[in-house]
């Protein structure tokens, strides 16, 4: 008889077909840990279901159309029994058969309400992505204070959940809010470097904008700002940077690309937070433009 789980792992896929079978066999390599798989799947197309068929989980079907991160991970965390909720991303490989054990011994440990997990790049990411994952997810156990929480791998407490849901007024950003709404609280979040994972996207200009808009819209939602000099200035900084990297490396002929991406993402990251705190100044509480943004920029 097998133990009772005492996690439950929810996984959100949408034609993740290219990912997700490591995502799995990562995650049933797991060791110390008894959990259960809940798939939310928003209408995929490929042969993601097919896949996940071959490994004993519950599913949620959604529409493609009605897919808001927030409610969605909410109603998956109504139907957890469990005490403590994983969550990994279709994309999110787990380096190791102890990464649910060490963020979940972390918690226990220390009293934390939730863990996420270091995030390290996959071997074809450009020098730019690798240089923003050594920043966001450093080998020592202290991520930057921008990075409260995040969820591609993550363990949170369901009581928590419960608690304090994840906000639904934006499409972004659900666990930076919820990450500054715990500390906040007095709670404890702890970022666990040994337990590690692999997930990085290289983002056509497209996928980047769309991805930078509803970040920057949640981003103004939450009181951020922004403004010409703040734009050009990040622009610059982070093109150095990219720069150096791009000469340590000798990875030159991927620095025009850097470049652009840099300008993209700023931009359409300053245009969302406009947005962002139009919304939350006059009250607009429909969601759908940063969702029709982003959708409408992304292949997958």
């Amino acid at each position: 008889m097998s133990p009772r789980p005492s996690v439950t792992v929810v996984m959100r896929t949408k034609d993740s077909a290219w990912s997700v079978e490591q995502a799995l066999v990562g995650l049933f390599s797991q060791r110390g840990v008894s959990f259960e798989l809940l798939i939310v799947d928003s209408g995929s197309r490929d042969h993601t279901l097919e896949i996940v068929d071959r490994f004993p989980h519950r599913r949620i079907d959604i529409e493609r159309t009605s897919y808001l991160p927030g409610r969605v991970l909410n109603s998956a965390v109504a139907q957890c029994a469990t005490r403590w909720v994983a969550f990994q991303n279709s994309d999110v490989i787990p380096l190791g058969d102890d990464v649910l054990s060490r963020l979940l011994d972390r918690c226990e440990r220390t009293g934390a309400v939730a863990a996420f997990a270091r995030q390290l790049p996959r071997p074809e990411a450009w020098s730019s992505v690798r240089r923003d994952h050594e920043q966001a997810f450093p080998s020592s156990d202290e991520a930057p204070d921008w990075l409260p929480l995040s969820l591609p791998m993550a363990v949170i407490e369901r009581d928590r959940l419960i608690e304090r849901p994840f906000y639904t007024e934006a499409w972004a950003s659900e666990d930076t809010e919820w990450g500054r709404w715990a500390r906040s609280a007095g709670h404890r979040i702890e970022y666990v470097a040994d337990a590690r994972v692999m997930h990085s996207h290289n983002y056509t200009l497209r996928e980047l904008a769309g991805r930078k808009f509803v970040e920057g819209e949640a981003d103004g939602w939450m009181g951020g700002r922004c403004s010409v000099a703040r734009v050009l200035g990040r622009t610059a900084r982070e093109t150095l940077r990219d720069c150096r990297r791009c000469l340590k490396e000798r990875t030159l002929e991927q620095l025009p690309g850097s470049v652009a991406r840099r300008c993209v993402a700023n931009w359409f990251h300053a245009r969302g937070c406009v947005w962002g705190r139009r919304r939350k100044q006059q009250s607009i509480s429909d969601v759908a433009s940063g969702q029709k943004f982003v959708l409408a920029r992304h292949q997958r």
